[in-house]
Order: C-alpha cells, then sequence, then structure tokens
C-alpha cells in the first residue's frame, strides 16, 4: 500500500488534477493506494479571510457564491457533461450543508470550534470533486471525510491527536475498503471524543497523510507538490536554495520541528515511528527523481522507491 499526499496547487487546476489521474493509474498498476488531498489552491486562504474579517465584513451569500464557483469552474474543466451534473447536485448539496456556518460568521465573533468547522469546509468541497474526476476517468474512488479517521482532543486550531484510537478507526475503516477502490481522504483535520471538527494546524494535510500511512502500515508516503522536491530553502523565496535528494528521517524530522523545509512540524513523526519513507515528487514533472527522506540503512530501497 502506499499514501499519495497531493497539495493544493496539485489539486487546484484542471492540469493538476489530469496530472493525479495520470499518476493513479499507473500507481494503482501495483500497489493500493489511499489519497489524502488539501482544499483546492486559495480556497484555505479565501476561509481564514472571512474568519479574520468576521462579524462586520462577512456576506455569507457572497461566500457561498464564491466556493460554488472556484469549484465549478475547476469541474467543468475536469468533467465530462453526465460526471459534471452530477458533481453540481452534490456540490450545491455540500454548500446547503456548509451555509449555516458562513451565516454564523456575519451574526458573530467565531468561537474556536467553529473557526474549526469554517477551516474544514476547503478539504472536504475538494476530495468529492477529485474522486469525481478519479470515477469519470475509470477509476472507482470515493470520498472520505478524515474525521471519522483521525481522533484528536478537542485544541481546536491545533489538535493534538490520539495515535491509539486513530489507528483502531483507521484499521476498521480499512477492513471495509474494497482492494481495487481509491479512497481520497480530506487532509487537515479530524474530530474530538464528541464528533466535533478539529484541524491540526495549516499543512495539516501532510501530518493527515504520514498519521494514515502509519495506522495503514504503508510501504511508502508519496508527498505530490508542485516543486521538484524538498530544498535547502523556499525556491520562490531564495534563489540560492538548492535541491536535496536524499535525507535521513530523523534529520527531516529535525529540519521539520524547526521550521524548515514549509512541511508541518509533526509530519515526519508518524514516518519515523513506523519507519516508513517518505518521496517528495512534483505533479509537473512526475518522472524526475524528487527528493526520497528514508529510514536510516534503506539505502538498499532507493531504486525500487523512486520507480
Amino acid at each position: 500500500m502506499k499514501v499519495l499526499k497531493f497539495g493544493g496547487t496539485s489539486v487546484g487546476s484542471a492540469e493538476g488534477v489530469a496530472s493525479l489521474i495520470t499518476i493513479v493509474k499507473t500507481g494503482r498498476q501495483h500497489h493500493q493506494l489511499v489519497l489524502v488531498v488539501s482544499a483546492l489552491s486559495g480556497v484555505t486562504d479565501a476561509l481564514a479571510g472571512w474568519l479574520a474579517d468576521a462579524p462586520a465584513a462577512v456576506d455569507p451569500d457572497a461566500a457561498l457564491r464564491h466556493l460554488y464557483t472556484r469549484h465549478h469552474v475547476l469541474a467543468s474543466g475536469v468533467l465530462r457533461r453526465p460526471a459534471l451534473r452530477r458533481y453540481e447536485a452534490q456540490l450545491q448539496e455540500m454548500l446547503a450543508q456548509y451555509a449555516p456556518l458562513l451565516t454564523q460568521l456575519s451574526a458573530r465573533c467565531p468561537s474556536a470550534d467553529l473557526r474549526d468547522a469554517v477551516l474544514a469546509i476547503g478539504e472536504r468541497l475538494s476530495a468529492p470533486l477529485v474522486a469525481a474526476a478519479l470515477r469519470d476517468a475509470g477509476v472507482p474512488a470515493a470520498s472520505q471525510d478524515a474525521a471519522a479517521l483521525v481522533r484528536t482532543d478537542s485544541s481546536f486550531g491545533h489538535a493534538v491527536v490520539d495515535t491509539s484510537v486513530t489507528r483502531q478507526q483507521v484499521a476498521d475503516w480499512r477492513a471495509r475498503l474494497s482492494s481495487d477502490g481509491v479512497p481520497v481522504v480530506t487532509g487537515f483535520i479530524g474530530a474530538d471524543a464528541e464528533g466535533r471538527t478539529t484541524t491540526l494546524g495549516r499543512g495539516g494535510s501532510d501530518y493527515s497523510a504520514a498519521l494514515l500511512a502509519q495506522a495503514l502500515d504503508a510501504h511508502l508516503l508519496e508527498r505530490w507538490t508542485d516543486v521538484r522536491g524538498l530544498y535547502t530553502a523556499d525556491p520562490a523565496q531564495d534563489t540560492t536554495a538548492q535541491p536535496i535528494q536524499q535525507l535521513d528521517l530523523p534529520d527531516a524530522q529535525a529540519l521539520a520541528r524547526s521550521g524548515h523545509l514549509g512541511m508541518h512540524p509533526q509530519a515526519f513523526d508518524p514516518l519515523v515511528a513506523g519507519n516508513i519513507p517518505l518521496h517528495v515528487r512534483c505533479t509537473r514533472a512526475p518522472t524526475e527523481t524528487g527528493t526520497l527522506v528514508v529510514p536510516v540503512g534503506f539505502t538498499q530501497r532507493i531504486t525500487s522507491l523512486a520507480s
């Protein structure tokens, strides 16, 4: 089994979704796959902006129109007409479900639990769209809300994961999975013991994917982005940034915890605990090697991991 995580830029355009479909079709020839997806690029920023403006400047109807347009435009670029009609109905149903949350923003300052429920909307809209695109391309796929899988405490905004309960919930879920289906799981979110939506912090989809990889005993986690692997600094900000071809997991864990690598500070903790390699790859250049982050002593598997 492999877990594939796709960031917002990788699912936020028709080109990105087309690359995702090709990657999944190739990967499922030899592996059982589980996907973890972020919100479409720009959506979480929009949701965070509305939260920052609440309650004075939030127009719930305008917010719903924005979300509908962002997802409908992308769906129109990746789905054929019958699938598009089905997704349009699903999108309208989901937005009707989330409308009360946005209405609450216009009425009062958001509480911590309301903030997390609003921020989770992005992933909860993107996963069904990615699943619909895969089905339309002939890949059996279904979206899965991570709130049913990832158990956390009630520290809204930066929830702490209960790994024991999470592992059991994931095991129960895995037992129900079809061997040839591809689940598309929402990143970034979980739920507390009362079923309230929680979030793991920005960059939390990386952490979600690592948690699932550990709980599923996956042999590899692939992180797909629009950047050609990990760098010594953000290449968009620092022209001297150099690509990193290989790292040991403990070194990557330390770098992430200190705020480097552009990943969630806890993203490597489940991988270290599970001795699971990470392969960072680029959706725009899927044949390139990217960056391999491997447990100490795994050098003999680098060639097979990169293939």
